[in-house]
Parts: structure tokens; C-alpha cells; sequence
């Protein structure tokens, strides 16, 4: 995670060569991370980007106290009118991934691990069983969350049987390197193979940012919006977000998929689209409208084709309960001119 907002520093310094400075600081925590941004105060910064949603109480709190520094923070569903946020639509590439799932599921189900239940995470799980049911009406997806107490996702998909599984979408720091990560299933002889990747683009992300506020957009979007909160949420049509496709995806699949990548970078398709059945109730009726982002940033509902809930703050680990109650699942207001 670190390493791809890093990456995409250097791709700023390099698209503005000469034109801008940065300065990366590291080995941030919630301890140090207010006077580190004071720092960057301190240091002339005319912006701040805090890469963490963990940070976003210290975010808020210096937009308050430099006025004159822009402050954004990486994190989704946060309604401040002083502190701008910024995220991915991680959730387009999540449902080309459900339909190669989908599609190559031998089994009645296909697991998908997700950490803790805030917007973005529900969203990319819903996006995906919408993605598995288009091709496959009679699959369920088993989400396990690892950040709730007591669950272990391999022991549940093996003993459950499930082979093919959505797992984490970055390479965690750990002790052994393994390949569980993005689409993935395993063969018949237990060898795990590589199925699909999300790919993030930070870089084009800041770009536009800093570009947006070179050409006055940042002070328009204040006096057209009031200064209501604003989130800057990018997908595929904008190339922040793009699907890497392994080669043990059978070749009709591989077409399939493109050929609904194309749309959705298009417009044309929305991973919303079509009547939305939830567990325990119809939430869209009409086939031809996609959800609009407001109804998004409340999806506080699992489609009825996912085992599994929505665990509450006292079902998760004590350490990531504050940053679930910060991005949780409410209703917030959004300007949808700008999000």
C-alpha cells in the first residue's frame, strides 16, 4: 500500500519535472502523524496527502489548523466540508473478477476474503457477487472478514471446499511470500494458480489532483458546492484502476471479459446495473438504471447470492474498530458533481 502511493510520487515529480517539489515522509503512526503534517506546515507544503484512512481524525483536525495547506486524506464515506478525501472504484475491477469466477466456478461456491466491513470494502464484495451471479445464477460467494474475531479464511474455504477465492489485493509484508492474492483458485493437485489482479494507479490519481487545483477547479468546486464534503473517486474510465488478467483464464473467458472491461471504462456498464436483490429485500426494481453514488456510499446491505454478514463493531478486532466507526456503513451526503 505504502509502496504504491510512493510509486506514485515519482510519477508526479516525473509528468511535472521541474514544475513541483514533494517530500515523502515515513514510518508514520497515530501517534506522530499530527505533528508530521505540522511539519509539512512548517516545511511550506501547499499540499498534504495522508495516505491512510487511519489518519483521517488528524487530517481533519490540520485542515482546520493550516487553512492556507489543501489536505486530502486516501479514505471514502467521510462527510467533512473542511477535509477533502480521495479513493479508487475499486469495485469496477471487482466485478470482471466475480464473472471470471463466476465462470470457471467448478463448485457451488467461490470464497472472498475481505478485512473490515467499511464502504469500500462492501462495495467491492457486492460488486463482485453481481459480477458472479450474471454468469452464474446458482453460485454463492462465502465472504469471510478476517478482522472479525476468530475467523480464518483458509480453514473455512478448505473446509468448505471452495477452491477458487478472492483474497487480498495487495502482498502483505509477511514472513514466507505466498501467492494468495487477487483472483485465485486452486488445481486439482493443490497448486495455486493466478487468476486476475487489481492494479492501482496512484500517480494518475495525484495527477489529477494537482492538476485540478493548478487550473482553479479546487476553488470552483468550493463555490459551486458550498463547501460541502468532497470526495474524488476515480475508476477505470480515468485509468486509476485496471484488471490484470493471468493466463490461466480460459480464452473465451479472457474475450468475455475484456469485451465488459471496455464497457465499464465506457460508461456503458455499471457493476450496479440490473434488479438488485438483497438478503432480505429488493433495493433496485428498475433493470435498466445502475445505483447512483449516493445509494452507494449507504450500500449497508450484502447481495442475496453472499453467505455471510456484515459483522458489527463488537465482532471486530479491538484495533480496527475506530477506523470502522470513521468509514463504516451510514448515510452521508455527497456532491455527486464531484465524487
Amino acid at each position: 500500500w505504502t509502496y504504491g502511493h510512493e510509486l506514485g510520487r515519482q510519477y508526479v515529480m516525473q509528468e511535472f519535472s521541474g514544475k513541483i517539489m514533494t517530500k515523502a515522509y515515513m514510518n508514520v503512526t497515530e501517534d506522530t502523524v499530527s505533528s508530521v503534517i505540522a511539519e509539512a506546515a512548517e516545511d511550506g507544503a501547499d499540499v498534504v496527502f495522508v495516505t491512510s484512512s487511519r489518519f483521517l481524525d488528524a487530517s481533519l483536525k490540520a485542515a482546520v489548523a493550516f487553512p492556507d495547506m489543501k489536505v486530502l486524506c486516501c479514505a471514502l464515506n467521510f462527510p467533512h466540508r473542511y477535509l477533502r478525501t480521495y479513493y479508487a472504484r475499486t469495485y469496477e475491477a471487482k466485478f470482471i473478477s466475480g464473472v471470471i469466477a463466476g465462470s470457471m466456478a467448478r463448485s457451488s461456491d467461490i470464497g472472498y476474503v475481505a478485512n473490515c466491513p467499511y464502504i469500500a470494502n462492501v462495495l467491492n464484495l457486492n460488486a463482485f457477487a453481481n459480477g458472479v451471479k450474471m454468469v452464474n445464477p446458482h453460485a454463492k460467494v462465502r465472504v469471510v472478514w478476517t478482522d472479525e474475531i476468530g475467523t480464518d479464511p483458509q480453514v473455512t474455504f478448505w473446509n468448505e471446499g471452495i477452491s477458487i477465492i478472492s483474497g487480498r489485493d495487495l502482498i502483505a509484508p509477511i514472513d514466507e511470500f505466498h501467492r494468495e492474492f487477487g483472483l485465485y483458485r486452486y488445481a486439482e493437485d493443490h497448486q495455486l494458480e493466478s487468476l486476475a489482479l487489481t492494479l492501482w494507479d496512484w500517480g494518475v490519481i495525484y495527477q489529477k489532483i494537482i492538476e485540478s487545483i493548478w487550473n482553479g477547479n479546487w476553488e470552483d468546486v468550493d463555490k459551486k458546492s458550498g463547501r460541502r464534503a468532497v470526495n474524488y473517486f476515480w475508476g477505470m474510465d480515468s485509468g486509476a484502476i485496471d484488471l490484470v488478467i493471468d493466463k490461466n483464464v480460459p480464452d473465451g473467458v479472457v474475450r468475455m471479459a475484456r469485451f465488459l472491461l471496455t464497457h465499464v471504462k465506457n460508461g456503458e456498464l455499471s457493476p450496479f446495473s440490473g434488479i438488485l436483490e438483497a438478503q432480505d429485500e429488493n433495493v433496485s426494481k428498475d433493470e435498466r438504471k445502475g445505483a447512483i453514488l449516493k445509494e452507494l456510499m449507504e450500500m449497508g446491505w450484502l447481495l442475496d447470492n453472499v453467505k455471510g454478514h456484515i459483522p458489527s463493531v463488537s465482532e471486530l478486532r479491538p484495533e480496527v474498530r475506530q477506523l470502522v466507526e470513521l468509514q463504516g456503513i451510514h448515510s452521508i451526503p455527497v456532491n455527486g458533481g464531484t465524487a
